[in-house]
C-alpha cells in the first residue's frame, strides 16, 4: 500500500493517466486486503479509502475510451461499497448499497451476456447480493436467475451452487414478506434451489457451505 502511494507522488494524472489509474486500482486492491485483516473503525476507514481509489481510477477509465477497464473499476467500486455497507448501519448502509447497485448496473452497460458472459454473470450475481442486502429480494431473484443463464453446474460448479443458494435465500425472503398460501410456490422454489446447491456443496468437500445450506433448507422445510 505504501509503495502505491509513493508511486502516486511521482505519477501525474495529466502526463501518465493510464499508469496513474492503474496504480489507483492497485491501491484499492491493497486497501481491500488490509481492511480484511483489520476490524472496527480501522476497517471502515480503509474501506472508505478503497472506494476513493476506485473512484479516482474512474476519472481516467471512461466508458467511451476504455470500456472494459471502466466496467472492471465499477465492479471493484461496487464490492468496496457492499463491504462498507456491511460495517455501517441504517440510512448510511442503505445509501452505500444503492450506490453499489448503480455501479453494477453501470458495469452491465459494458459486460454483455453475448460478448463477456462470465463477467456479465458475475456482475449479475453481485447485483443480486446488493439488492438482497438492500431488502429487495424480488430484484435479487431476477439477478440470480440471470446469472444462472451462464453459470452452470458442469463448467462453473461453485459459482452455480452459490447462486442457487443465494436464489433460495431471495425466494425465502419474498415468502416471508408475503406469507400465507400465496407464497407457497416461493418456498417450494427455495427448497429446489437449496437442494441444487447441495449437489455441489457436499459435506466432504465443502463442509461449511454444506452446513449453512442444510440449515437454510431445514428452516424452509419446517
Amino acid at each position: 500500500m505504501d509503495a502505491y502511494r509513493a508511486v502516486l507522488e511521482i505519477e501525474d494524472k495529466t502526463d501518465l493517466p493510464l499508469s496513474w489509474a492503474q496504480t489507483q486500482n492497485n491501491l484499492g486492491a491493497a486497501l481491500s486486503s488490509l481492511a480484511g485483516l483489520s476490524g472496527g473503525l480501522e476497517a471502515t476507514r480503509l474501506l472508505g479509502q478503497e472506494a476513493e481509489a476506485y473512484r479516482a481510477a474512474l476519472e481516467v477509465y471512461t466508458k467511451v475510451d476504455i470500456p472494459r477497464q471502466w466496467a472492471l473499476a465499477q465492479s471493484n467500486l461496487e464490492a468496496a461499497m457492499v463491504r462498507q455497507a456491511d460495517v455501517s448501519e441504517g440510512r448510511e448502509a442503505a445509501t452505500l448499497l444503492g450506490q453499489a447497485v448503480a455501479a453494477d448496473r453501470a458495469a452491465l452497460e459494458v459486460f454483455t451476456k453475448a460478448v463477456q458472459p462470465q463477467d456479465w454473470a458475475q456482475t449479475q450475481f453481485d447485483l443480486g447480493v446488493a439488492q438482497q442486502e438492500l431488502g429487495k429480494p424480488g430484484e435479487a431473484e431476477e439477478a440470480y436467475r440471470a446469472a444462472l443463464e451462464v453459470f452452470d453446474k458442469a463448467d462453473s460448479p461453485q459459482e452455480w451452487a452459490q447462486t442457487q443458494g443465494n436464489l433460495g435465500s431471495a425466494l425465502d425472503s419474498q415468502w416471508q414478506q408475503r406469507g400465507g398460501a400465496e407464497g407457497t410456490h416461493l418456498l417450494e422454489q427455495a427448497v429446489d434451489s437449496y437442494r441444487a446447491a447441495l449437489e455441489v456443496f457436499t459435506k466432504s468437500a465443502l463442509p461449511d457451505k454444506w452446513a449453512g445450506t442444510q440449515d437454510n433448507l431445514g428452516r424452509v422445510l419446517v
